[in-house]
Protein backbone atom coordinates (compact mmCIF):
# COMPACT_ATOMS: atom_id res chain seq x y z
CA UNK A 1 0.00 0.00 0.00
CA UNK A 2 1.49 3.13 -1.22
CA UNK A 3 1.18 5.87 1.95
CA UNK A 4 0.92 9.41 0.31
CA UNK A 5 2.65 10.72 3.78
CA UNK A 6 6.28 9.28 3.38
CA UNK A 7 8.80 11.66 2.09
CA UNK A 8 9.35 10.33 -1.25
CA UNK A 9 6.05 11.22 -1.81
CA UNK A 10 6.02 14.29 -0.43
CA UNK A 11 9.17 14.92 -2.59
CA UNK A 12 7.21 13.74 -6.26
CA UNK A 13 4.43 16.14 -5.43
CA UNK A 14 6.47 18.86 -4.92
CA UNK A 15 9.02 18.04 -7.92
CA UNK A 16 5.45 18.85 -9.91
CA UNK A 17 4.07 21.24 -7.40
CA UNK A 18 6.66 23.61 -8.25
CA UNK A 19 7.35 24.28 -11.43
CA UNK A 20 3.43 24.05 -11.94
CA UNK A 21 3.07 27.12 -9.86
CA UNK A 22 5.91 29.18 -11.58
CA UNK A 23 4.10 29.69 -14.89
CA UNK A 24 2.56 32.50 -14.94
CA UNK A 25 -0.58 33.02 -13.05
CA UNK A 26 0.61 30.13 -10.81
CA UNK A 27 -1.94 26.72 -10.85
CA UNK A 28 -5.05 26.39 -8.92
CA UNK A 29 -4.56 23.94 -5.86
CA UNK A 30 -7.67 21.77 -7.22
CA UNK A 31 -6.36 21.13 -10.36
CA UNK A 32 -2.88 20.40 -8.59
CA UNK A 33 -4.55 17.91 -6.63
CA UNK A 34 -6.59 16.00 -9.48
CA UNK A 35 -3.30 15.65 -11.31
CA UNK A 36 -1.42 14.16 -8.65
CA UNK A 37 -4.38 12.01 -7.36
CA UNK A 38 -4.69 13.86 -3.55
CA UNK A 39 -6.75 16.22 -1.40
CA UNK A 40 -5.77 19.97 -1.60
CA UNK A 41 -5.49 19.99 1.82
CA UNK A 42 -1.81 17.84 1.25
CA UNK A 43 -0.80 20.25 -1.75
CA UNK A 44 -1.52 22.94 1.34
CA UNK A 45 0.45 20.38 3.84
CA UNK A 46 3.48 19.58 1.22
CA UNK A 47 4.37 23.63 0.92
CA UNK A 48 4.07 24.35 4.43
CA UNK A 49 6.27 21.50 5.41
CA UNK A 50 8.97 22.76 2.47
CA UNK A 51 8.28 26.34 3.57
CA UNK A 52 8.88 25.24 7.48
CA UNK A 53 12.47 24.51 7.09
CA UNK A 54 13.88 27.44 5.40
CA UNK A 55 16.29 27.51 8.29
CA UNK A 56 16.46 24.03 9.35
CA UNK A 57 19.63 22.97 7.42
CA UNK A 58 22.60 25.30 6.74
CA UNK A 59 22.08 27.05 3.32
CA UNK A 60 19.21 28.01 4.00
CA UNK A 61 16.06 29.12 1.56
CA UNK A 62 17.37 31.23 -1.22
CA UNK A 63 16.04 34.76 -0.86
CA UNK A 64 14.94 34.98 -4.45
CA UNK A 65 11.94 32.58 -4.03
CA UNK A 66 8.60 33.11 -2.66
CA UNK A 67 5.88 30.60 -2.61
CA UNK A 68 2.64 32.85 -2.27
CA UNK A 69 -0.75 30.58 -1.67
CA UNK A 70 -4.06 31.72 -1.64
CA UNK A 71 -7.45 30.28 -0.70
CA UNK A 72 -7.51 28.30 -4.28
CA UNK A 73 -3.81 29.13 -6.15
CA UNK A 74 -0.26 29.13 -5.42
CA UNK A 75 2.36 31.13 -6.80
CA UNK A 76 5.98 30.49 -7.21
CA UNK A 77 8.03 33.72 -7.72
CA UNK A 78 11.47 34.06 -8.72
CA UNK A 79 14.17 36.00 -9.45
CA UNK A 80 15.99 35.40 -12.94
CA UNK A 81 17.76 31.96 -13.37
CA UNK A 82 15.99 29.97 -11.75
CA UNK A 83 14.16 27.71 -14.41
CA UNK A 84 17.07 25.61 -14.77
Amino acid sequence: MDDDRTADARLQRLLYVLPAAMREGGAGLKDLADALDTSTQRIVEDLEELTSRVYYRPGGWPDDVQILLDTDRVRVVRAAGFER
